[in-house]
């Protein structure tokens, strides 16, 4: 899986590339997606310094980095340096771990061109060698990781043509942990969810007292596309408002099951039972952590 990003930014090239390559290690300043970072590798010589082994990564800032962020499934990303070019302004780097029932290996490579004098592009090129979960669940993935990029470049141009990180990163720097991160691992259970009923809606629909497989199918797309809104909020930010709405959401698929449990839930097989049940259970859990730490300050 591929995804290519570009962003046209209004200062020049040398200025942007300052902030990609020779701070990589201090991402956690201005991406919205990272909590926070440092680097993990020691700083390189320059290339007339150092043996010819080091050229790849001569001048480099750090050989790795280490960020922590909110993405569901991803708390802490170990990123490896593979090559940098400071003349050329390029960096390429590969994810050691942090992904890994997602993606196999995950490399990218941010490159700055001079558009101007006080122009410049950035791209990005991210390439993803994904699991069998992951590419079972690329549909979702795949957007995903998209709006992601497009915000962390949109983050970038915003600290480096005014000097200050975006609101969306202040909003997050000054957000609740405890929130953001109950938010994204109830976006991973909604991905797990839903992906598992459309993938096999026709078993579940037998499960569940013989409704139709569409039916089935419906249900779980909803829930994929509600793990991909749990997932944007938890990146941003979950302000305490947004929280209790979360929670009261939760608690109607609560009411709901139980409803559905009185009225249908003895036509159900055992795994559709117990399936409904801990789904209920955990979903419950879900709301009751989000209400909480929404009425608590971060």
């Amino acid at each position: 899986m591929r995804i290519t990003t570009r962003r046209t930014i209004h200062r020049p090239a040398d200025d942007v590339w300052d902030v990609v390559g020779r701070r990589f290690d201090e991402a956690g300043v201005w991406a919205s997606s990272i909590a926070a970072s440092r680097a993990t590798g020691p700083a390189t010589p320059p290339a007339q310094e150092g043996p010819a082994a080091a050229a790849p990564l001569a001048g480099a800032p750090c050989t790795a980095r280490e960020c922590h962020v909110a993405a569901p499934g991803a708390e802490r990303l170990v990123e490896e340096l593979v090559a940098y070019d400071d003349h050329g302004r390029s960096l390429t780097y590969a994810l050691a771990t942090g992904m890994e029932r997602f993606a196999r290996s995950a490399v990218s490579t941010w490159s700055v061109e001079a558009r101007s004098d006080h122009e410049s592009v950035v791209r990005v090129d991210a390439e993803f060698r994904l699991t069998r979960f992951g590419r079972l669940l690329a549909p979702v993935l795949a957007p995903y990781l998209s709006i992601m990029g497009r915000r962390n470049a949109a983050d970038l141009a915003t600290y480096v043509e005014t000097g200050q990180p975006s609101r969306r990163k202040q909003r997050r720097s000054a957000g609740n942990p405890v929130l953001d991160r109950a938010v994204g691992l109830n976006a991973l259970f909604s991905l797990a969810s839903g992906g598992g009923l459309v993938l096999w809606s026709r078993w579940w629909a037998h499960e569940y007292g013989g409704v139709g497989a569409p039916v089935i199918a419906l249900v779980g797309a909803t829930l994929l596309a509600y793990a991909v809104l749990l997932g944007w909020l938890a990146g941003r930010g979950v302000a305490p408002r947004v929280g209790r709405v979360l929670s009261l959401l939760d608690g109607a698929w609560v009411v709901g099951t139980a409803g559905l449990l009185a009225v249908a839930g003895a036509r159900f097989g055992p795994a559709g039972l117990g399936a409904a049940v801990a789904t209920g259970l955990v979903v419950a859990g879900f709301g009751a952590v989000q209400w909480r730490a929404s009425r608590t300050p971060g």
